[in-house]
C-alpha cells in the first residue's frame, strides 16, 4: 500500500520491467501517489503488475517510458483492477503498444480485468500518451491497449484525449483472436484529439482490429479524432461488433470513412454496428 508519495526517475534495465513498481502474485494499492520519469527496458515505463491486483486512485502516471508496451502501467494477468481519478499523461511506449495503459494476458494467465473511472488519459502536446512503433504489430493503442481475452471499461466521464499511435487505435485499441475476444465498453466520457499518424493508421479515436467488442453509450462523444487512411472517429475490423447507444460522434476525419469505418472480408468475416440514437455529424473524409 502506498500514499501520498512520489516515485521519480526510477529505471529497471534492458529486458526488465516495471521502472517505477513492479509487482508479481500481489495486490497494489496506491492513493495520491506520482509517478514521474521513470524508466523500464522492458514493459510498463511506471508499473508492471503481472498477475497482480492493481487498484489506483487519485494517482497521477506522467512522463515514464517502456522499451516495449505500456508506457504508463501494465496490467497482465489479472482481474478486478481499478483506475480512479487518476491522470496518465506524457507516457510512451517505444516498440510496444499501450502508451498509457497495457491490459493484457501472458499464457497460462487470466485475462485482465480493468475499469477506469473518471480522470483523464492523454492531453495536449507534450502530454498526449504514445506508440510510435512503425513495425506492423507494434504502435498501437496511444492511449489504451486491450489485448485478448481482456475486458476494459471506461466510464464516470473518463477523457481519453491527445494522445498518438503509428498504426492503430490512437485512443483505444483491442484485438482479440479466434478462442478470446476483447471486450472494451465506454460509458459515458470523451474521446478527442487523438491521432493515428502511420501510413495505414486506423481508427483515430477507436480502432477494434478484429474478435473485439465494442459498446459506446451514456452519451460518449467521440469528437476531433484523426487517421491517415481509416475510421477517423471509430474502425471495426473482421469478426468484431460496434454498438452505439446515443452517442455523438462529430468532427473526425480520415481519408476513408470520418466518423465510422466498418471492414470485413466477407459474408462470415465482418463487422457487424448497431448505430441507435445520438449524432454522427461534421466527420470529414
Amino acid at each position: 500500500t502506498l500514499e501520498n508519495i512520489t516515485l521519480p526517475g526510477g529505471i529497471a534495465p534492458t529486458g526488465e520491467n516495471g521502472g517505477a513498481i513492479y509487482a508479481k502474485d500481489a495486490t497494489v494499492k496506491m492513493t495520491g501517489c506520482t509517478l514521474t520519469g521513470n524508466t523500464a527496458g522492458g514493459s510498463g515505463g511506471g508499473v508492471c503488475a503481472e498477475k497482480a491486483t492493481v487498484k489506483m486512485t487519485n494517482c497521477t502516471l506522467t512522463k515514464n517510458t517502456a522499451g516495449g508496451s505500456g508506457g504508463g502501467i501494465v496490467i497482465n494477468g489479472s482481474t478486478n483492477n481499478t483506475i480512479t481519478n487518476c491522470t496518465i499523461t506524457g507516457n510512451k511506449a517505444n516498440e510496444g503498444n499501450g502508451g498509457g495503459v497495457y491490459a493484457g494476458k501472458s499464457e497460462g494467465t487470466t485475462p485482465s480485468t480493468v475499469t477506469i473511472s473518471g480522470g483523464a488519459i492523454g492531453g495536449e502536446g507534450t502530454d498526449a500518451n504514445k506508440a510510435p512503433s512503425s513495425s506492423i504489430l507494434l504502435g498501437n493503442g496511444g492511449g489504451i491497449f486491450i489485448d485478448a481475452g481482456c475486458t476494459v471499461t471506461l466510464e464516470k466521464g473518463v477523457q481519453v484525449i491527445g494522445n498518438e499511435a503509428k498504426n492503430g487505435g490512437g485512443g483505444v485499441y483491442a484485438t482479440g483472436n479466434t478462442t478470446e475476444r476483447a471486450v472494451i465498453t465506454i460509458d459515458g466520457g470523451t474521446i478527442n484529439a487523438n491521432t493515428v499518424n502511420g501510413s495505414f493508421g486506423a481508427g483515430g479515436g477507436i480502432y477494434v482490429k478484429q474478435f473485439a467488442d465494442l459498446t459506446l453509450k451514456g452519451a460518449a462523444t467521440v469528437t476531433g479524432n484523426t487517421a491517415t487512411a481509416k475510421g477517423g472517429g471509430v474502425c471495426s475490423g473482421p469478426y468484431t461488433t460496434v454498438t452505439v447507444n446515443n452517442c455523438n460522434i462529430m468532427r473526425n476525419t480520415a481519408q476513408d470513412g470520418g466518423g465510422m469505418y466498418a471492414i470485413g472480408i466477407n459474408i462470415s468475416a465482418k463487422s457487424i454496428v448497431t448505430i441507435t440514437g445520438g449524432t454522427i455529424t461534421a466527420n470529414t473524409a
